[in-house]
C-alpha cells in the first residue's frame, strides 16, 4: 500500500462514552470501539514500506481532540515525518508532548509517516473526548478573592504580554468535561482609568471556540458589576490560545480591559468560567 491514503474516522457516542476507530484502505479495515480519555489503543495493521499519510477526522456533536498518533514496527516506535491541518503545520501536536492536543472535529488533519520495513505493525491513537454541556465553573465557590493590582497597562491582543512579571492571584483548576485539571494565572494592572486584567487558564487545552470567562469585580461605590468575554463577546476584552512558560501545550488565555477610575492597590473578584 505504497503511498496509500488511509481516513480514520472518529465517530462519537454519547452514552457510553467510547469513540469509534475506522480505518480504511485499499482491501483492510479496521474497526474499534475505545475509551477515549486520554488512553493510548492500539490496532494491528497491514502496512507496506514506504511513505503513508493518514487522514484523521472526528464526526458527531461531541468534540475530540488528538493527542498522538504513531505507528510502532516491530515494537520500535515510528512517529509522524509531517502534519498539516488546513495547510497549517500541527506536526508538534500530533508527535509531540502529552495534552498538546489538536481539534479533529469535522476538521480533518492529514498525518504523513515513513514507514520502515517491518513483520508487524501497530498504529498508536490517543484521543480525547469533551462533552461539553453546558457548565460554570466558579473561583473562589463562595465569597471573594482579593489580589494586589499593579501599575500599568496591557495589550489587549489575546496574546500575553511578555513583560507581565509575576502573576498577582493563582488557584487550582480542576476542569470538567474531560480536560486538565491545572493551575489558573491571574495578573492586574491599572493605568488610573482601566482595570486590566489577564487570566491563564493552562488546564484549557482546546480551542473550541465555545469557553467564556467572566470577572466579577468590586466597583468603587458601585458594588460588584460583571464583565464577560468569549469569542463573540469582545468589548471587554479578547480570548487567545497560545503556549507560554507555564505549561507545554497550548492553552487559554483571557485578556480585560475594564474601565474603573482610581488606581486601587488591591481588587476584590470573582471569576467565573463556563462552557456555553
Amino acid at each position: 500500500m505504497r503511498g496509500a491514503i488511509i481516513t480514520i474516522l472518529l465517530l462519537l457516542l454519547i452514552k457510553p462514552v467510547a469513540a469509534v476507530i475506522v480505518i480504511e484502505g485499499g482491501s483492510w479495515a479496521v474497526r474499534q470501539s475505545f475509551e477515549s480519555n486520554l488512553a493510548a489503543k492500539n490496532f494491528k495493521i497491514g502496512l507496506e514500506p514506504g511513505n503513508v499519510t493518514f487522514m484523521i477526522r472526528q464526526r458527531n456533536e461531541v468534540h475530540s481532540s488528538l493527542d498522538r498518533i504513531a505507528i510502532f514496527a516491530d515494537g520500535k516506535i515510528v512517529r509522524p515525518k509531517n502534519a498539516r491541518q488546513n495547510g497549517i503545520n500541527v506536526h508538534r501536536k500530533v508527535a509531540g508532548a502529552e495534552k498538546d492536543v489538536l481539534d479533529i472535529h469535522e476538521n480533518p488533519v492529514e498525518v504523513m509517516f515513513e514507514v520502515p520495513k517491518a513483520k508487524k505493525y501497530v498504529l498508536e491513537v490517543i484521543a480525547n473526548e469533551y462533552d461539553d454541556k453546558e457548565s460554570t465553573l466558579r473561583s473562589p465557590k463562595q465569597g471573594f478573592a482579593t489580589a494586589k493590582v499593579f501599575n500599568g497597562t496591557m495589550k489587549i491582543d489575546g496574546v500575553l504580554d511578555a513583560g507581565l512579571g509575576t502573576y498577582n492571584d493563582l488557584m487550582w483548576w480542576i476542569l470538567r468535561n474531560g480536560r486538565q485539571q491545572a493551575f489558573t494565572y491571574i495578573w492586574f494592572k491599572s493605568d488610573g482609568k482601566y482595570l486590566y486584567a489577564a487570566i491563564e487558564v493552562t488546564g484549557d487545552n482546546t480551542n473550541t471556540g465555545n469557553q467564556r470567562a467572566s470577572l466579577i469585580i468590586q466597583m468603587p461605590d458601585r458594588g460588584f458589576e460583571k464583565f464577560t468575554i468569549d469569542a463573540l463577546n469582545k468589548e471587554y476584552g479578547k480570548t487567545g490560545f497560545q503556549y507560554t512558560n507555564k505549561a507545554h501545550w497550548e492553552h487559554k488565555i483571557f485578556e480585560f480591559k475594564i474601565p474603573y477610575d482610581g488606581a486601587p492597590k488591591t481588587v476584590k473578584y470573582v471569576i467565573e468560567y463556563q462552557f456555553i
